[in-house]
């Protein structure tokens, strides 16, 4: 009967774990120089080894050539974990054993020494789920087991699980696979099973994971049935059911030009093929995009009173409306996507920068030392930005932009207009 690939390439040693080399040495050195925890807490996301790493752990503890940090794999202690079966490496699903008596029953039969092998190993799985009656029932045992116990934990909630549990355990956090390490681990399997599969496929099945191996292996085994003869990027979309990387390109074209027929159209080319539009969203999210603003603002003559009438000419990547959101953070000035210099009208150092403002440069990572008042009105043809044209010390000036939906009641001393979408409000200068 076939075996998918997610069991079988499933790692047996440390070595063959991917993307977790630091917890892997750190087991393997707590082997070899006796220094094994009673009880072990794994966290992180799915599919990224936790389960795996404590099935390898239990068999390098239990093995009859053990411990050891390289377990044989061919003894009947090991063969017995690996398909879990053996009597003394106990997996525990706490999804559905969570309950204070199934943990009054463990906490019982840890009593008994074990049947043939050197420790009890019991791994927990979705630890989370447990309520707190069988939290409460497992702390006692959790922090002083008998010497011949060994707890391993795992979850991909950590912050669900108490702190007294917690504080007991050595905690080891998964990390998300990176997609080149990814890409190149399916690469290998790719040879294993004797299929072509081009690099952009590679890197779609790497990126589709999201950091879960599993995952990638769950598409993978897909792809290998539905291609004939070499895979291609064009097999993973179909197979995904996602929209094509020419669609998601298309999009922030038909943005960047304020093409909102063209946009459309893309989308509904998107939907009619009955893609998820919410993964279509998703893959223009992940995909490196424009400059808020993409050209030049163009300043109005004079300073020191509102500039009516200046018009941020640049598109609006992001969404079709700016929107300002300067959280306040120090830095020397704004504005240099909107092609602002780094000066106010009236001159003044880096540090008391930049009074001149457009909304969506603001929103960037960049602060505005300066203080100003900007509307930015909930059009998808322009965006009007209007700033004052003062300067204000760095220490004491703090731009706080807030979008409201029901309208804006404050007006600023050098400029009587405010917008009905848009407050921006500086300590100590406005209103």
């Amino acid at each position: 009967m076939y075996e998918v690939m997610a069991r079988r390439y499933r790692p047996a040693l440390f070595e063959q774990v991917v993307g977790q080399e630091h917890i892997a040495a750190t087991l393997k050195n707590a082997i070899e120089r006796d220094r094994v925890a009673h009880a072990y807490m794994f966290t992180g996301g799915h599919g990224c080894g936790k389960t795996t790493m404590a099935r390898i752990l239990a068999k390098a503890l239990v093995c009859l050539h053990g411990p050891t940090p390289s377990p044989c794999c061919v003894c009947p202690i090991c063969v017995d974990v690996a398909a879990g079966r053996d009597a003394d490496v106990l997996e525990i699903d706490g999804a559905s054993n969570n309950g204070i008596e199934q943990i009054r029953q463990l906490r019982e039969q840890t009593a008994y020494v074990p049947t043939r092998a050197r420790y009890k190993i019991y791994i927990i799985d979705e630890v989370h789920m447990l309520s707190d009656g069988a939290f409460n029932a497992l702390l006692k045992t959790l922090e002083e087991p008998p010497k011949h116990v060994k707890f391993i934990l795992a979850t991909t909630d950590p912050h669900k699980v108490p702190d007294t549990i917690l504080s007991r355990c050595q905690r080891f956090d998964f990390r998300l696979v990176p997609q080149k390490t990814l890409a190149e681990f399916f690469r290998k399997l790719a040879a294993e099973e004797k299929t072509e599969i081009a690099d952009e496929a590679l890197d779609a099945v790497a990126a589709f994971a999201e950091g879960s191996v599993r995952d990638g292996l769950v598409l993978l085994d897909q792809l290998l049935s539905f291609a004939d003869g070499r895979v291609e990027r064009a097999d993973v979309e179909a197979v995904r059911g996602v929209a094509s990387a020419e669609n998601v390109a298309g999009i922030f074209d038909a943005v960047a030009a304020r093409d909102v027929r063209r946009a459309l159209a893309i989308v509904d080319e998107v939907a009619s093929r009955g893609t998820n539009v919410g993964d279509f969203l998703r893959d223009c999210r992940v995909r490196p995009g424009k400059k808020p603003c993409g050209g030049a603002c163009n300043r109005g003559s004079g300073g020191g009173a509102a500039a009516a009438g200046r018009a941020c000419g640049g598109a609006d990547a992001g969404a079709a409306a700016c929107a300002v959101e300067s959280a306040g953070r120090a830095g020397n000035g704004c504005g240099a996507s909107c092609g602002f210099g780094r000066r106010d009208a009236g001159g003044g150092d880096s540090g008391e920068a930049c009074a001149d403002s457009c909304g969506s440069g603001c929103a960037g990572d960049r602060a505005c030392a300066c203080a100003f008042c900007a509307d930015c009105a909930a059009r998808t043809d322009a965006c009007a930005c209007i700033a004052s044209a003062f300067r204000a010390r760095t220490d004491a000036c703090r731009v706080r932009a807030a979008a409201r939906a029901d309208g804006c009641a404050r007006a600023c001393a050098a400029s009587a207009f405010c917008a009905d979408s848009c407050a921006c409000v500086a300590e100590g200068s406005c209103c």
